[in-house]
């Protein structure tokens, strides 16, 4: 890899980063690099539904957010063509989830991500597998 190359890199990450609406839900990247990404989020109660566990928008968004960092930090533009997601448990307030997303199949345009989100005891909470279209290089 050119030193370039890894300017560039740096470059996506901080942009990856700075992500308004996972600074909005006051994520936390606690590893981003091609193909990976590790990602927390406590669970206020304001991202609660009505039967008082996460809403289930809040652990998409964790998962989704994750699934986009590995996705994009190689330095070529991915977008989502399709996620699936199931939940196996509802976390309660205050629990911190952690979004693990690792890249399971690479084609030649597209490339097929498993997102593993837990809570702090371990308890697998959702699995969710995103596949996405590769479109160029960031600028």
């Amino acid at each position: 890899m050119n030193p370039e190359n890894k300017v560039n890199l740096a470059r996506v990450k901080e942009k990856i980063t700075a992500d308004p609406f996972a600074r909005h839900l006051d994520m936390r990247f606690l590893e981003v690099r091609p193909g990976y990404a590790l990602v927390e989020m406590a669970v206020p109660n304001w991202l609660c539904n009505f039967h008082g566990g996460a809403h289930g928008a809040a652990i998409f968004a964790v998962a989704d957010v994750a699934f986009s960092a590995a996705s994009n930090a190689g330095g070529t533009v991915a977008v989502a063509l399709s996620v699936t997601i199931t939940y196996l448990q509802a976390p309660p307030p205050g629990a911190v989830l952690t979004a693990e997303a690792a890249e399971e199949s690479e084609g030649r345009r597209t490339r097929l991500y498993r997102v593993k989100v837990r809570d702090e005891k371990n308890n697998l909470i959702a699995i969710f597998e995103g596949l996405v279209y590769r479109k160029g290089e960031h600028r």
